[in-house]
């Protein structure tokens, strides 16, 4: 045994000297036994055997101070002395002179164990006599262990070690050592002899020791009753979570975990150190030499179990679990490895849908707690029996890519395992089948694809939607849909650019933009970037002569009428869809509406014209001066006529039409699209000033109403006239 004073040295000596001594080392190491020995030196001889070094060691024995001589005691022993015991009994009388359990006792019990392990037992007594005066047993461990081996002191060494294990002392450390070596005197069968004693009365360092070294890898019928009674009376919070954190590890069922959920619910320290476990969705990992038919057998007691923990429900639902159970279980004792996969598959993905629909009040439901166990342990199974037929959903970069739904044809279309990201099974046994993945509302079929251990795979593509100026250049912002079903959401532009993944098939896209949409048809198998470009509409104002004028306002029409902008040098210029709009132009008061195909022509032409309102008298001359307005909205100024005539640019729409002349003013409605040409014409009213003989007569004086009396003229020969 290494003593524990050559601990400290060890590693150093090791990492400072190889394998092997030079003569030259070995005279110096010699050289070096004095009356004031290094230890270090002590240890570099018992390391080499350097058994030239046994005379020396032996002259100079009693010069050494205690702890040195004990050094050297060991250190003879190793190297092959024949003269250790008669050293070794005169060093134990030399320390036990005087001697009280703290003093020396490393020493001690130390040379105790060279002389019994050199077969002397000459001062045995004296050894039991110590143990019996002290309660701390540590450094006879080595000791015991030699007697356990040897027939006549067996027995008492088993006593000393027991009553070392099961002490009051609080020496936790002593306990310790008493149980490892009790292990390794007597082995792990012996241990197992005293389980209910362990668990009933060890302290709690201790039991930590055997529940992960024994509990974990031997059974007993009564260990798990043991350790819960010892739970329900240990008011040691280590204790108490060792014996919980064993009935995880060593018992893992569904009863079994509720009563420790139960436990620890009513002690607050335990509950904190448990309750992420209990939160975690996987349970413990299974041992691999477990086979499918145990691992069987014991998820049809968990599925029991959770049942009647009202942790799967209702009753109809779980009878038709079991029976999903009990097929698995036949075809395996027939041998029908894959039939019994597809079986256990079929479970598992039952139970992962109906822990999904959990939150919607289905009568079917499975708890968090009981899909730790329904739902992993079918994987269990499933890792040790072969594996069924995979199709993977990937991306365009070849990462997995979750939210598919897999069918296959077997007679009618039937849906796959989901295995969750990207992941399918299929549960057939069919060489040949056809596929069918749905993806983002659309869905693509493989038909007659070879199935086995290679998997299918379904790839989408990075669909890039692309939004043009008519120069080219990408632009912001459009919105995109894509028909699949229904307009579904694409996504928005960002850098001219949308992306989204898809199935390679043909799509028809829709690109929004400025209030329009345009539509576009595309097999994206062929070509994944679809392309929209816009035009660069322009509006135009003319007037009659055809040059271009301002300032017109356009606007155009989608859902809504919608701003185009304002003339400038006669143009109004933007990027639109390439469709069918009603444009509007606003000018002097009034608009016009123009229907346009820009994809036909990207260039509306909007067209005045020059509107002459005339003034003519009775005779049919022009005549000066009528004041000219034209109603759009309100009155507006036309003009003042100037040899007769009043002319302004004007869209060609009705108008109505004002003329003003000698205070009075007389409106005329008038389409100048059909004649641009206005005509007022005045009366030559003649008043008459007659006696009573009917006969005319001088001089009368004339006024007319309009707005306020106005001169009209003096009669001549009875008249007076004005146009």
């Amino acid at each position: 045994m290494k003593k524990l004073l050559l601990i400290c040295f060890l590693f150093s000596i090791n990492v400072i000297y190889s394998q092997t001594i030079t003569e030259e080392r070995k005279q110096y190491l010699i050289s070096q036994i004095t009356n004031t020995t290094d230890q270090n030196i002590v240890f570099e001889i018992e390391k080499y055997k350097v058994q030239e070094a046994i005379p020396k060691l032996e002259a100079f024995f009693w010069l050494q101070e205690p702890t040195i001589r004990y050094n050297f005691l060991t250190t003879l022993k190793e190297i092959g002395s024949t003269n250790v015991t008669s050293f070794a009994n005169p060093f134990l009388d030399s320390l036990l002179t005087g001697f009280c359990p703290e003093c020396r006792r490393s020493e001690v019990f130390y040379t105790f164990e060279i002389l019994f392990e050199l077969n002397d037992f000459t001062r045995i007594n004296t050894f039991f006599n110590l143990l019996d005066s002290t309660e701390d047993y540590r450094d006879a461990y080595a000791g015991l262990m030699v007697l356990a081996g040897t027939s006549t002191y067996k027995e008492r060494a088993r006593e000393y070690l027991l009553q070392a294990m099961f002490s009051s002392n609080d020496n936790n450390n002593s306990r310790g050592y008493a149980f490892s070596s009790y292990e390794k005197a007597f082995g792990a069968d012996e241990i197992m002899k005293i389980h209910e004693r362990i668990i009933k009365n060890i302290k709690s360092n201790i039991l930590s020791y055997f529940v992960f070294y024994y509990v974990l890898k031997y059974d007993a019928p009564d260990m798990l009753s043991l350790l819960k009674e010892r739970l329900a009376v240990d008011t040691s919070v280590t204790c108490r979570y060792i014996i919980s954190r064993a009935i995880i590890l060593k018992y893992h069922n569904p009863v079994n975990i509720d009563f420790l959920k139960q436990t620890t619910n009513n002690d607050p320290l335990l509950k904190k150190e448990f309750e992420s476990w209990f939160q975690e969705q996987e349970p413990i990992v299974i041992n691999k030499d477990i086979n499918a038919i145990q691992l069987t057998d014991s998820l049809i007691i968990y599925h029991t179990q959770c049942k009647s923990l009202n942790w799967l429900g209702d009753a109809i639902f779980s009878s038709q679990l079991q029976t999903l159970l009990n097929e698995a279980r036949t075809k395996l004792n027939s041998g029908d490895s894959l039939g019994a996969a597809i079986s256990v598959k079929q479970y598992q993905a039952i139970i992962n849908t109906a822990y999904a629909d959990s939150l919607n009040n289905n009568t079917k439901f499975v708890t968090a707690d009981g899909y730790k166990f329904l739902y992993y342990y079918p994987q269990y199974i499933l890792e040790r029996l072969p594996s069924l037929p995979t199709v993977k959903l990937i991306n365009s970069t070849g990462t997995a890519l979750p939210g598919g739904n897999l069918q296959y044809y077997e007679g009618f279309w039937k849906d796959a395992f989901d295995d969750g990201w990207g992941y399918f099974s299929l549960g057939t046994k069919l060489k040949t089948v056809s596929l069918k993945m749905t993806y983002a509302y659309a869905s693509q079929i493989k038909s007659n694809i070879a199935i086995g251990k290679d998997t299918v795979f379904f790839q989408t593509v990075n669909t890039a939607v692309q939004l043009k100026n008519s120069s080219g250049n990408l632009i912001d912002a459009g919105t995109v849909q894509y028909y699949s079903g229904a307009w579904r959401n694409f996504g928005t532009t960002t850098n001219g650019v949308a992306t989204k993944e898809l199935l390679p098939i043909n799509y028809s896209f829709r690109m929004g933009y400025e209030f329009a949409s345009v539509d576009k048809q595309q097999n994206l198998s062929v070509d994944p970037t679809v392309v929209f470009q816009t035009v660069n509409a322009a509006v135009q104002l003319k007037n009659s002569l055809g040059n271009l004028i301002d300032a017109g306002t356009v606007q155009y029409y989608s859902g809504a009428w919608r701003n185009f902008g304002t003339t400038t040098n006669g143009v109004a210029n933007k990027e639109l869809l390439p469709i069918n709009y009603s444009f509007r132009m606003a000018y002097e008061f009034a608009s016009i509406d123009k229907q346009q195909n820009i994809s036909v022509d990207p260039t509306v032409v909007f067209q005045t014209v020059n509107a002459a309102v005339q003034l003519k008298n009775s005779l049919g001359s022009l005549i000066d001066a009528g004041t000219v307005q034209y109603y759009s909205g309100a009155w507006r100024n036309f003009g003042t006529t100037t040899n007769g005539i009043a002319t302004k640019e004007l869209l060609p729409i009705n108008y109505s039409f004002r003329m003003a002349y000698e205070f009075a003013s007389i409106d005329k409605q008038q389409n100048i699209s059909v004649d641009p040409t206005v005509v007022f014409q005045a009366v030559n009213a003649a008043v008459q000033l007659k006696n009573s003989s009917g006969n005319l007569i001088d001089a009368g004086t004339v006024q007319y109403y309009s707005g306020a009396w106005r001169n009209f003229g003096t009669t001549t020969n009875g008249v007076a006239r004005k146009e």
